[in-house]
C-alpha cells in the first residue's frame, strides 16, 4: 500500500484537514486497534504538520497569480488545435521516425485541451515538445 495521496499541491491543506477530522471522529477506534501508533497527543502532532503546509501553500501559490497564469494558458491554448493538425500530418508523413504518431504526445495534448485542464495541458506539452525538438 502506498503512502501517497494523489492530489494537487493547492489541495493539500484541505486533504490534511479532512484526514485530521476523520481521525478526530474515529479516534477511539484508532487507539483501540493501534494504541502505540496513536498517542494521546496525535491531534497536536497533526496540527503541527498541517499548519506549516497551509503557510507554505498560502505564500507560494497566491490565488490571484494562479488565476492569471491559468487564464494565460487557456487563452494561448485556443490556437493549438490547428497547429496540432499540421504537426500530426508532418509526423504521419515523416520517414524513419523511431516513435509513431500514437507515442508522439499529440493525443495527450488534444485530450488536455478538450478537458480544459491547464495543468494537464502543461504536462502533456512537456512530453510533446521534446519529441518535436528531438532529431530522429
Amino acid at each position: 500500500m502506498s503512502n501517497k495521496i494523489p492530489c494537487r499541491i493547492e489541495e493539500l491543506p484541505f486533504v490534511a484537514s479532512a484526514l485530521r477530522h476523520t481521525f478526530e471522529r474515529d479516534k477511539a477506534d484508532f487507539k483501540s486497534f493501534f494504541p502505540k501508533k496513536f498517542p494521546d497527543n496525535t491531534l497536536e502532532i497533526l496540527d503541527g504538520k498541517i499548519t506549516p503546509v497551509e503557510n507554505v501553500i498560502k505564500t507560494e501559490i497566491p490565488t490571484r497569480e494562479i488565476k492569471k497564469v491559468t487564464g494565460q494558458i487557456l487563452a494561448e491554448s485556443m490556437g493549438l488545435r490547428p497547429e496540432l493538425l499540421l504537426l500530426e500530418g508532418y509526423v504521419i508523413d515523416a520517414v524513419n521516425l523511431s516513435c509513431g504518431v500514437a507515442d508522439f504526445g499529440i493525443r495527450d495534448v488534444r485530450n488536455s485541451l478538450q478537458s480544459g485542464d491547464p495543468e494537464s495541458l502543461v504536462n502533456s506539452l512537456g512530453i510533446l515538445n521534446p519529441n518535436i525538438e528531438k532529431k530522429y
